[in-house]
């Protein structure tokens, strides 16, 4: 059983996720995370803490660490170590730890409590 979320993250609702967008319920039923559908505007204008963007990254870094592993294991050759997939997969680690805005977006919002 998955931990509710206790700071914002990436959030796409079921129903939004299945295209029955008049279903959606705007947030996450376990935090105030608004659904970022397309539907409801740009998902890419969010607002957010450095820690909630690290831990958006840490989200999408453990969701890319499963699709690498999937698309792998449909691979015969090359790996990704010897493909630009590598800089992706290092970048994207990077972001973990050190989260970069997004240049001409909306950057980082002060932090409600200390980093």
């Amino acid at each position: 059983m998955s931990t509710p979320h206790t700071e914002p993250h990436f959030y796409v609702s079921t129903a939004c996720t299945h295209e029955k967008h008049d279903g959606c319920r705007q947030t996450c039923k376990f935090c105030t995370a608004p659904c970022r559908c397309e539907c409801h505007g740009d998902p890419h204008a969010m607002e957010l803490t450095v820690e909630q963007h690290r831990q958006l990254h840490r989200e999408l870094h453990r969701a890319l660490d499963i699709l690498l592993a999937d698309w792998i294991g449909h691979q015969a050759l090359p790996r990704p170590s010897l493909t630009p997939i590598m800089d992706l997969v290092k970048w994207s680690h990077a972001q973990t730890e050190d989260p970069e805005p997004i240049p001409g977006g909306p950057g980082h919002v002060p932090s409600t409590k200390p980093e």
